[in-house]
């Protein structure tokens, strides 16, 4: 038996519900370790550009497509996968926090309206600028999700009975970053990889918002046993259709 040192016992259970994935119920012992104290990310305000505090999503998304015109005009791919993460992380989806999630919601402006898993992925995607269809992608299944978006690549698949080794081989295998990930058959989100921590960025079904969360910290994680993983931000396929304004073609 692992040494956990001081611990309690958290029984959960939960309906699984996002647009595009199924329902089912799940039920888990959740185990929760203290840990040393260390900075740790709670708010995805703290990502914010200076410059943007002042302006509104649509200055902001205007701001990302004129970047991104001219990087493409000037043909400089060596830093793309900076400035998608820059545009991803820094600018678009700190401005979806707090959005309340639905399994029916596909709002296209943040904090008004609802959203569900599957389209706050789609959602933010096609507001820095992918040419895909927001609607046709949320509605796929986790591993759909994964393979639009893996392009040609392999979808990293993860499975594992114990939270913690399936926390472990992801630390393994996805590089710093931001990226995908799916939940078996019911969920969806951004995976980010931190200086060697891992954070989920979803549209959180059991706290009703949209908001990030350490992934040791996670319900909805603990709760399931399979995942799909896409790198994103380290693409480098993904990102040239992306700065080219090609069509990410949905795969059902």
């Amino acid at each position: 038996m692992r040494k956990l040192g001081q611990f309690f016992i958290l029984f959960t259970t939960v309906l699984i519900s996002c647009k595009g994935q199924e329902k089912e119920k799940v039920e888990k012992i959740v185990v929760e370790k203290k840990e040393p104290k260390t900075h740790q990310i709670k708010s995805l305000q703290e990502f914010v550009l200076t410059e943007d505090k002042n302006r509104n999503y649509q200055q902001i998304r205007n701001t990302i497509l004129e970047q991104k015109r001219e990087l493409l005009e000037r043909k400089q791919f060596d830093s793309l996968s900076q400035f998608f993460e820059t545009a991803l992380l820094h600018r678009i989806i700190p401005q979806w926090e707090g959005t309340v999630w639905s399994f029916e919601g596909y709002t296209s402006t943040p904090k008004k309206g609802e959203i569900a898993c599957g389209y706050f992925i789609s959602t933010t995607l096609k507001h820095i600028g992918f040419n895909i269809n927001r609607y046709q992608l949320a509605q796929q299944s986790p591993i759909n999700e994964a393979k639009t978006l893996a392009l040609e690549n392999k979808v990293i698949e993860i499975f594992d009975h114990e939270t913690d080794k399936i926390i472990q081989k992801i630390k393994e295998v996805l590089p710093e970053g931001i990226h995908f990930i799916g939940f078996d058959a019911g969920h969806v989100g951004y995976i980010l990889k931190k200086k060697g921590e891992l954070y989920l960025i979803h549209s959180n079904y059991l706290e009703g918002k949209v908001g990030v969360e350490r992934i040791q910290k996670s319900t909805v994680f603990a709760s399931f046993f399979k995942f799909y993983l896409v790198e994103l931000s380290t693409n480098k396929q993904l990102l040239e259709k992306w700065i080219k304004n090609e069509e990410i073609i949905i795969k059902k």
